[in-house]
């Protein structure tokens, strides 16, 4: 019985993780950045289908690649996110950008963002450049994806 609990819940999760992951191409088809097929929704709870089958092919996709790799890659991609962030924030506070008004203050500022960026970089060094290479490569892909389908829908005057 408890194979059966946590084969019901691995698959509850597998679905709830797909549902969820479909949602950024719907948003991003809805925003122009991604092909408007993305973001067509059907039934009464709003579906987004191709969304679900491009989400779905992508994840059969990289069923394919060794376990290692896809942690590495997957790793390497959030802590990635991380030093963006952090470097994001370093950026809005010095800038002086007049309509950014932080609530919040990080104590110690400017150390921790610094020693986050420094850290992760260090981490994302260790994990290989098989990692970074596919990371800057999925990057790279989503970047000439992103202006191709923005281009694509800009409204060009008759």
């Amino acid at each position: 019985m408890l194979t059966a609990g946590a084969l019901l819940a691995f698959v509850t999760t597998g679905n709830a993780g797909i549902m969820g992951a479909a949602r950024y191409p719907v948003a991003l088809a809805r925003d122009g950045l991604m092909l408007k097929l993305l973001a067509k929704t059907s039934g009464s709870r709003a579906i987004p289908v191709p969304a679900l089958l491009f989400t779905s092919g992508v994840m059969c996709l990289l069923q394919f690649l060794p376990i290692e790799q896809l942690v590495s890659v997957s790793s390497t991609l959030v802590m990635l996110s991380y030093v963006i962030n952090n470097l994001s924030v370093l950026l809005m506070r010095e800038s002086g950008v007049l309509n950014y008004r932080p609530t919040f203050r990080t104590p110690l500022y400017p150390i921790p963002p610094i020693m986050c960026i420094m850290l992760f970089s260090m981490m994302i060094m260790r994990l290989g450049d098989y990692a970074l290479n596919t990371v800057f490569l999925l990057i790279f892909v989503s970047v000439i994806m992103c202006f191709s389908t923005a281009g694509m829908s800009r409204k060009r005057p008759p």
